[in-house]
């Protein structure tokens, strides 16, 4: 049985995990434009949560994709059942589900991120070792949580996982950590765990709303008497004494997107009083708030051309290019050259010469930050005679991030959200686009939503971090 910690004093809590590390710089080598596929991206660690229980290959060839291979492979061989009934399931290919019928439905909620919230490393370690590895963060969480189901709460686990898509841990210890956790409390817990990075991910609502829709009996949560408590909180550096940053503002976000209270563990276990703390991400609300009002949506007769020509995207990821070419240029019938389904620069070219040579328009819908890519598409057109225009995505990158994760909602999950190695790649490599290369014309084109309905405006006021 994990020991217990004993209740941190006053003025020296526990020890913080460190902020994550950035992606690292882009080699001064790298000139071509590279679109990234959101399905063959390497993404680098956003955990803080991730468990270092398998060694780290020095070749990505043996590393799975999905966490779907993991799970399943491993549900295969060992379904393992717990205490009160408590057993797994798969909600999807990379959300396990922690569940029971001895838990019954409830009006409220009180639910909890893991690591560094109710438990840290037993050994001392940065990340757990094993599946015993582990005891409670301070003497107070066992005790609260036994206090919370006594009243009535259903006591939820939600939290991310990524290191087991990754291959960095083994989906069993995480299964069976936490089902001792429940057999050492006394409880019955539910757990929802995201083992990838995905569209499950917190602050993405998707783990709550999966738990409201499919694992309440059909009772509808009341919110306002509902709380969630995490650690990833947006606290600075120095917040208090010896203190680390946290890591992210992922867990204060999850809480603000679902609509319920949130607090830190030291708030919660503690009774601290709040720490000062910032958001990792844009406030939509007031993004949407701050746009000129004499911004209109361009019509179609002022976006596509009269005769063939050849158009170029110029813009960071998820920018906008690829809504804006699929919503005035394919329905007008030109020919969409993208990376992200060609794979290769080579072959977004030969498909834009041999698209020009059989005379139909094209609009190459790449990120094409470099005068020297986007020479390789001018010259296609010159060779051919036709005209060559620019439209390029001016929005700040704040609001580029904020799309990235808001597309992957919209999608739910079928557009995974872009690393910010392709954000890095595009700021080393870009250079304004100017009439001078060859374009018959350079249109700059500001940031203007356009939501089809009110859960696609939902999402977007969504906080990111």
């Amino acid at each position: 049985m994990p020991a217990k910690r004993k209740a941190a004093p006053k003025g020296k809590a526990p020890p913080k995990r460190s902020k994550k590390s950035k992606d690292e710089e882009i080699s001064e080598s790298e000139e071509d434009d590279v679109e990234l596929d959101s399905e063959e991206e390497e993404v680098g660690d956003e955990d803080e949560e991730v468990v270092q229980s398998a060694p780290r290959s020095s070749s990505n060839s043996n590393r799975p994709k999905r966490a779907a291979s993991f799970a399943k492979a491993e549900a295969k061989a060992s379904i393992e059942k717990g205490h009160f009934g408590l057993s797994w399931h798969d909600a999807n290919d990379t959300l396990l589900v922690l569940d029971s019928q001895d838990i019954k439905p409830s009006t409220k909620f009180a639910a909890f991120d893991m690591d560094s919230t109710l438990i840290e490393p037993k050994s001392g370690a940065k990340f757990p070792k094993s599946r015993g590895d582990w005891s409670w963060l301070l003497d107070e969480v066992p005790k609260k949580l036994k206090e919370l189901h006594s009243q009535g709460f259903k006591v939820i686990i939600f939290t991310n996982q990524a290191g087991i898509e990754k291959g960095h841990q083994a989906v069993g210890d995480i299964k069976g950590k936490i089902l001792d956790m429940c057999k050492e409390v006394g409880i019955p817990m539910q757990a929802f765990v995201a083992t990838a990075t995905d569209v499950n991910r917190k602050p993405n609502t998707t783990m709550f709303n999966i738990a409201q829709e499919k694992f309440n009996g059909g009772t509808k949560y009341d919110l306002k008497s509902s709380i969630f408590v995490g650690d990833a909180a947006g606290r600075a550096k120095g917040w208090k004494s010896d203190r680390k940053a946290d890591f992210s503002c992922a867990d204060r976000a999850f809480a603000f997107n679902i609509g319920v209270d949130f607090k830190t563990p030291e708030e919660f276990f503690l009774k601290e009083s709040p720490a000062p703390f910032e958001w990792d991400s844009i406030d939509p609300k007031k993004l949407l708030d701050s746009l000129p009002k004499d911004v209109k949506d361009p019509d179609a007769k002022d976006v596509v051309g009269t005769g063939q020509e050849l158009v170029i995207m110029v813009g960071r990821p998820a920018s906008g290019k690829s809504t804006f070419t699929k919503r005035f240029f394919v329905p007008a019938g030109y020919v969409h050259v993208n990376q992200d389904t060609l794979k290769t620069k080579d072959k977004c070219v030969k498909a834009a010469r041999e698209a020009v040579a059989s005379g139909k328009s094209v609009v190459v819908d790449n990120t094409n930050p470099s005068d020297s890519v986007r020479g390789e598409f001018l010259a296609i057109a010159k060779s051919a005679g036709i005209p060559a225009r620019c439209f390029s995505f001016t929005l700040d990158v704040d609001v580029s991030h904020h799309l990235n994760f808001y597309r992957e909602k919209l999608t739910n999950g079928a557009v995974r959200r872009i690393p910010d190695i392709g954000y890095n790649m595009f700021k080393k490599n870009f250079k304004e686009p100017a009439v001078e290369e060859g374009f018959a014309e350079v249109r700059k084109i500001p940031f203007v939503p356009h939501f089809e309905n009110d859960q696609q405006r939902e999402l977007f006021l969504q906080r990111t971090g």
